[in-house]
């Protein structure tokens, strides 16, 4: 927890200084205050560095001054919060193939799902069909997705709409985008 909050501090610190704020304005805007306390109850309940990469992001991506309602912010810290690392990673997947594909060139030309899962994300074994169907379903059921995938789905390099994120997908995508290069443990 003592490392969480010294990266939230950070978070605080960089946007006083893009938002002109001071720190008290920042830690006081109503809507980065309620993403700030739902990702740190979240990060108290992993250890996954991914999901508290992704979980920083989002609170970054908070406040009212990104002109975000306030109800769509809560949403997109809500799922962010419930979903598995993995399934961020597809939506990553999904919303840009071709970006994905070239920032992966471990998985070759054509991929499919359970490629991914286990070359990048290092989680398929044989019995991991299920689980990916699982969490893609849970995308599809959570209006992420405009079309449901199954764990053989190959992905196309170029996104020529035969599938896609809806609207709330592209808007979790964009929350949790990075926002700096290397986690803050790895920063001197």
């Amino acid at each position: 927890m003592e490392a969480w909050l010294a990266r939230m501090a950070e978070v605080v610190d960089s946007l006083a200084h893009l938002t002109n704020l001071r720190v008290d304005g920042v830690v006081g805007d109503g809507q980065f205050y309620q993403s700030l306390v739902r990702a740190s109850r979240a990060a108290q309940e992993t250890t996954d560095a991914t999901k508290l990469n992704q979980i920083e992001a989002g609170v970054a991506h908070s406040g009212s001054w990104t002109q975000r309602p306030p109800l769509l912010e809560r949403t997109l810290m809500r799922l962010l919060v419930q979903f598995e690392p993995e399934q961020v990673e597809f939506l990553q997947l999904v919303n840009d193939p071709r970006r994905y594909a070239l920032a992966h060139p471990e998985l070759g030309e054509k991929f499919s799902l359970h490629d991914v899962y286990k070359q990048v994300l290092g989680v398929a074994d044989a019995g991991s069909f299920e689980i990916i169907g699982r969490q893609l379903n849970d995308l599809y059921m959570s209006g992420m997705m405009r079309a449901g995938f199954g764990p053989t789905f190959v992905p196309l390099r170029e996104n020529k709409g035969e599938f896609a994120l809806t609207d709330l997908g592209i808007e979790l995508v964009r929350y949790c985008a990075r926002v700096r290069e290397f986690p803050a443990e790895g920063r001197s």
